[in-house]
Formats: structure tokens, C-alpha cells, sequence
């Protein structure tokens, strides 16, 4: 199974004028591309148009909404919000409480427009691993995902987090809170071997595996999703990127490696 995940238009091919034209060169390109499932940004002004013509056109729309804890970090500044998870931790606590509000009002909304799961966008660890401490992530964090996770399966859907870095301490929590699968770049060079290890003795799918700092051309871009194929094999993997793509020449290449790894 293959997707596209965070694709964002300057990626897309140029010409789109409108946020029609937007989507319809999104949905084209998943189409040709013979993706199985395509992210929707809930934030964006064209998601709503893109997860049902993605949904007609046969592609799986997984409706990506924000997570509880960076729109809380935002309000009082990225640095000083990761410092209160350890020292203060209960002056985020209302602020999560409104972003738990609007993230849960964004997963019904996907559900009443067909999305065929949801996904969580919340990055929780860096190249190095955790952003924040366990207890936090633990206490304050995952009980909130679990609130999001079990609306996307009352509804039947299967529920994903995303979150960039070395995020395999949280991979347990995120099982028990009822996410199914995890989506990102798994810490760099290196990381999704080392993730797989974790992930599938618990039963944990990953999504991604293509990395973006690898899309320099389209022959890397080849032997990338050759190698990547052969670790789906193993069962538990999603070929997808992993979010970073940002240019048409990226996109150009992990469309490359996405038909490579299903040859």
C-alpha cells in the first residue's frame, strides 16, 4: 500500500490558479500516481473540496487535524511551553483543553464529510527522540489523543498520529490510546529499520519510509523505493513520504519511488 501524506500546493505541479484547480491537480496526481491513500489537511480552505474528490476518485482521504499540544506551545512560545511540560505543567492545561475542543470538532467534521480515517499531527520527538517528558506525554498528552482516536473509531475509522523524529517511546502509548498506525520520518537516515523493530512485535503499523532528504533525483529516487519495498514485504509498513516534500521536483521523485516500490 502506498500514499501521499503532507503535500503542500507549492509541490504540487505549477498552474493551479484556484482552489479548484488546487484540487483537482492533487487528486490527479494521487490517480495517476495509483495512491491508496492521500492526507487532507483539515486546515487548509480547500480540504473539504479535496477529501471528496479524492473519496470519488477511489483514493483513501485520511483527514489530518492538529493535535492538543503545539497550538497550547504556540500561545506562550515554543520554548518556554516545552519547559513548562516539566516545571509547570498545569499552566498548558486549559490551553490544551480548547485545542482538545477544536481538534475533536475537526475529526466529527471529517467524519461527516466520508473521510476514510483521521490522522493526529502532533510532533513529539526530535532527531535525538522526545521533546517532551514521559510523565507529560503520558498525563496530559495521550489521554487527550485518546479522546480523538476513539471518535475516529466509534465511527469505524482507523486513526493515525503523525509526529517527526524518533518517536518509539511513544509507540506503546499511542497503540493503547488507540491509534493503529504511526506516520513520520522515524529520525532520519537510519530510523525507519530501527522503528520497524519496535513497531511490529506490538502490532503498531508505520507509515512512510521515504524520506525526503533522498529525493535528489529520480534514479536515487528508484532505488529508494525498491529498498523500501523490500521493508514493506516484512509487513507493517505503508509506503508514503515523510512529510518534508516541498517542491515539484520532489514530488516528481517520490512519485518515482512510490511506482518503484510497487513493481
Amino acid at each position: 500500500m502506498t500514499g501521499l501524506s503532507f503535500i503542500p500546493p507549492s509541490a504540487l505541479p505549477r498552474g493551479a490558479a484556484s482552489d479548484a484547480d488546487l484540487v483537482g491537480t492533487l487528486v490527479r496526481t494521487a490517480v495517476a500516481a495509483e495512491v491508496d491513500f492521500a492526507f487532507v489537511p483539515s486546515w487548509e480552505e480547500w480540504a473539504g473540496d479535496a477529501l471528496r474528490e479524492l473519496v470519488l476518485a477511489g483514493v483513501g482521504a485520511l483527514w489530518a487535524v492538529q493535535g492538543p499540544l503545539w497550538p497550547a506551545l504556540r500561545i506562550i512560545g515554543v520554548s518556554e511551553g516545552l519547559q513548562a511540560t516539566v516545571a509547570q505543567p498545569e499552566e498548558l492545561v486549559p490551553m490544551m483543553n480548547a485545542a482538545l475542543t477544536g481538534a475533536l470538532a475537526g475529526v466529527h467534521a471529517g467524519i461527516a464529510l466520508g473521510a476514510n480515517g483521521i490522522v493526529v499531527a502532533e510532533d513529539l520527538a526530535g532527531a535525538g527522540g522526545p521533546l517532551i517528558a514521559p510523565d507529560f506525554a503520558t498525563d496530559e498528552v495521550f489521554t487527550r489523543f485518546r479522546v480523538l482516536a476513539q471518535a475516529a473509531r466509534r465511527a469505524d475509522l482507523p486513526a493515525i498520529l503523525h509526529s517527526d523524529g524518533d518517536a518509539r517511546v511513544f509507540f506503546r502509548p499511542a497503540l493503547r490510546a488507540g491509534f493503529s498506525a504511526l506516520h513520520g520520518d522515524f529520525g532520519g537516515v537510519g530510523g525507519l529499520a530501527q522503528a520497524l523493530r519496535v513497531a511490529r512485535p506490538i502490532g503498531l503499523a508505520l507509515a512512510g519510509g521515504v524520506s525526503t532528504a533522498s529525493l535528489t533525483d529520480p534514479a536515487r529516487a528508484t532505488l529508494l523505493g525498491t529498498t523500501v519495498a523490500v521493508e514493506a514485504a516484512g509487513g507493517g509498513l505503508l509506503v508514503a513520504d515523510d512529510g518534508g516534500v516541498e517542491t515539484p521536483e520532489q514530488l516528481e521523485a517520490l512519485l518515482e519511488a512510490l511506482a518503484a516500490a510497487r513493481r
